[in-house]
């Protein structure tokens, strides 16, 4: 037997299997969740849609560059800074340079001379030659202060190549963190930015 579904002035004839059926699609082109046919919801929903989506990627792009900013500012620890004005603006323009032309390579920019190399005895378990032999290593990169040892090896050659694998990937790390930090920064500016940031995370 066929029941009666009723809107405003519509009246339609239905099986009683098909009602339930015909009813939810109504009331899905009433919300305008048809595609917009009935109603003009549709266009007004994928608007707020498209509204939350944007809010959202730029609430993710804030909080990654956020988190650059105090990755840099942790590296900046180890900044070689001076209590004489002169040597420490000597460092900041040191690495300013360093860091402007590792973006402009897309890779850590790294001069042997900018290097200390030093060995040492490790201690802890290894055995007699660990502890007695300094084959332990340790590489600075003067101009960030970051550093990296290796001591897992006796072989002195070994825990040199470890150690310089370790270095290079922080300072590759660094790059990629000052790259967020800069972004929207025109290029001709960024070195007065990175002189700012050093400053001012030497205050805090």
């Amino acid at each position: 037997m066929a029941k009666v579904l009723s809107i405003s002035n519509l009246s339609i004839n239905l099986p009683a299997d098909d009602l339930e059926e015909f009813g939810e699609k109504i009331e899905e082109e009433l919300r305008g969740d048809g595609g917009g046919k009935r109603g003009g919801g549709g266009p007004s929903r994928s608007k707020t849609n498209a509204a939350i989506a944007k809010s959202n990627i730029e609430d993710a792009e804030i909080s990654r560059r956020k988190e650059a900013e105090d990755k840099v500012v942790k590296s900046l620890e180890h900044f070689p800074k001076s209590d004489n004005p002169e040597v420490n603006q000597r460092n900041i323009d040191r690495y300013t340079d360093w860091l402007l032309k590792s973006l402009e390579f897309n890779e850590p920019y790294i001069k042997t001379e900018d290097l200390d190399y030093s060995q040492y005895k490790a201690g802890g378990p290894g055995g007699q030659n660990v502890n007695k032999v300094a084959n332990a290593v340790l590489y600075k990169h003067t101009i960030t202060g970051l550093f990296a040892n290796a001591k897992v090896s006796r072989n002195t050659i070994e825990n040199r190549n470890e150690a310089a694998a370790i270095l290079y990937e922080r300072l590759q790390d660094l790059i990629k963190d000052w790259k967020m930090v800069l972004n929207g920064i025109e290029k001709e500016r960024q070195g007065e930015a990175i002189k700012i940031f050093i400053l001012k995370s030497q205050e805090r």
